[in-house]
């Protein structure tokens, strides 16, 4: 399954699809910055960990989501694009085998994309907002990213799974991402961030947004959330490998 994950790396980087989350991803950070800019009267003090984050915010909410299922639907609709699907399975490649190896790429593009995120933050933090920003901090918060990152791919793993099933569907995950992401926003409003799989990993680090203000978390909810969801991508793979069995 590395083996196939470093292939889909090449394979990315041949088609430059991975540009696609630079630039969102950017935007999580400058959004950030010109909402407090533009404000009337800014946050008193508004230093690195207000940065960090309202940039951990808009990843989930908006674009994080939205991008990763776009780059995992696109990966694997590829197969069908290119009738490449067929050819692999004469090698001894399982269904399952080759997509999981389409997700453990997907999921190491995300801590990269969510290691970037950081380091863009880091340094926009150090020219406009350097109160609060250390070495230590900035491990610490870049950690909480990256967490976060991992803990929507694990949201979103049913979306990208249900993508393998068919040619072209990608496109379609990608709208439902962007809904999926956003409904978090009310949902975390309202203190239910746990049961909810694109906010459980807020309960993770612990988040309290821009503000000191503390929020009302259950861990072992959180956490059975996001173990629901990887239950729920097997069975869809287990499903859907039958499917292609038979075909």
């Amino acid at each position: 399954m590395l083996l196939l994950a470093r292939i889909e790396f090449t394979k990315l980087k041949r088609c430059n699809a991975y540009i696609v989350g630079i630039v969102t991803l950017l935007f999580s950070t400058l959004i950030s910055v010109f909402q407090q800019m533009s404000l009337n009267e800014p946050i008193p003090h508004y230093g690195f960990y207000n940065l960090v984050n309202d940039t951990i915010w808009y990843n989930m909410c908006l674009f994080l989501p939205v991008t990763m299922i776009f780059l995992g639907g696109y990966m694997i609709n590829r197969e069908y694009t290119e009738d490449t699907l067929k050819n692999m399975f004469i090698v001894p490649v399982t269904y399952q085998t080759l997509i999981c190896g389409k997700l453990i790429a997907l999921a190491i593009m995300t801590m990269l994309y969510c290691g970037y995120s950081a380091l863009v933050t880091i340094l926009i933090s150090a020219t406009l907002f350097p109160e609060g920003l250390s070495l230590i901090s900035s491990i610490l918060e870049a950690g909480k990213i990256i967490i976060v990152g991992l803990c929507i791919y694990i949201a979103i793993m049913p979306v990208i799974c249900w993508c393998c099933g068919s040619k072209n569907r990608f496109m379609a995950a990608a709208v439902l991402g962007f809904l999926y992401g956003f409904f978090g926003i009310p949902i975390a409003g309202h203190g239910l961030q746990d049961f909810y799989p694109i906010t459980a990993g807020l309960t993770i680090i612990h988040y309290n947004g821009s503000t000191n203000a503390t929020s009302s978390y259950n861990l072992g909810i959180a956490i059975a959330t996001l173990l629901l969801m990887i239950l729920f991508s097997s069975l869809i793979l287990y499903f859907q490998s039958r499917t292609s069995n038979k075909e």
